[in-house]
């Protein structure tokens, strides 16, 4: 088995007709939300705030780096609150802290359920004016409840769950201040793209592809992103994938063989027929990193 951080995409996921006229996620079920998407979870983050750059941010004391430079470059003056070794807030500290002109971040922990006290606290926060800045990233594919989807802005990067080059998103039950974004398009969203696809070749395949050759671009990628902070658009070759829900690919035929020249025409024969060349009807609902 293959493990990393690069989500490998089969090429024919990008032929397959869209399955839903709008992007949505399985906390958005039952309510109507308005969305606005991005490149990243950190340009998402930093767009948002300049809209509240005369709040104090209080951010978990458990947070990855990038989103807190995110804050800081949106101009925010940020605190923290400590975060326990249960991934808990320490919510006696907060309850002492003036929440009037505040923005109040929560860290949805990897499903893990926020308990009472905390979300009492929360209530209280935003009666007191707070402003509630959900971040669901680790736990994107959950489902709506009292204790989760519930922030003024949710927030998520949806490129950590779904085989796509870039994307994240805000999402709110009112409509969303103007958040700015140049366009989509840059070195990082095509070396990741590539690196993607020729992953999934190299998965399938490893005997007849050099591993290094996707490596190498991962890491082209990784580079851009880390070297370009603008502010940009969700790439339409993201929207394009989130729009559909594909098969699985098919697996090597039996003996490990990888299909190429005449082999391979009867290998994709024979899966048009199989069982696994599943219905995309059906296949609308799955969630893609469930396995």
């Amino acid at each position: 088995m293959e493990i990393g951080s690069i989500l490998e995409l089969d090429i024919k996921r990008m032929f397959e007709p869209t399955q839903d006229k709008q992007i949505k996620f399985p906390f958005m079920e039952k309510d109507e939300w308005y969305l606005d998407f991005f490149n990243t979870g950190r340009s998402a983050t930093e767009s948002l705030l300049r809209h509240f750059t005369d709040k104090t941010i209080y951010m978990p004391s458990f947070m990855c780096s990038v989103v807190i430079d995110a804050v800081k470059r949106a101009g925010c003056q940020l605190k923290y609150y400590p975060i326990n070794e249960r991934l808990e807030a320490d919510v006696d500290y907060l309850a002492k802290l003036d929440m009037k002109n505040a923005v109040l971040y929560v860290a949805q922990y990897f499903g893990k359920p926020l308990d009472e006290k905390f979300m009492k606290l929360i209530n209280q926060a935003r009666q007191d004016g707070a402003v509630i800045l959900e971040d669901i990233t680790m736990s994107l594919m959950s489902q709506k409840s009292s204790a989760f989807a519930f922030g003024d802005f949710v927030m998520g990067s949806i490129r950590k769950w779904e085989p796509i080059p870039d994307g994240a998103f805000i999402a709110a039950k009112k409509p969303l201040p103007l958040m700015p974004k140049q366009d989509a398009a840059y070195d990082y969203t095509l070396y990741y793209f590539a690196a993607q696809v020729m992953k999934h070749e190299y998965v399938r395949c490893p005997q007849s592809f050099n591993k290094q050759r996707f490596l190498d671009f991962s890491a082209l990628g990784i580079e851009s992103l880390f070297s370009d902070y603008t502010v940009r658009k969700m790439s339409d070759i993201a929207k394009r994938i989130l729009l559909t829900r594909s098969t699985p690919p098919p697996p090597p035929p039996p003996g490990g063989d990888c299909p190429t020249g005449n082999n391979f025409m009867a290998f994709w024969r024979s899966y048009r027929k199989s069982s696994c060349r599943l219905s995309i009807r059906k296949e609308c609902c799955r969630l893609v990193c469930s396995s």
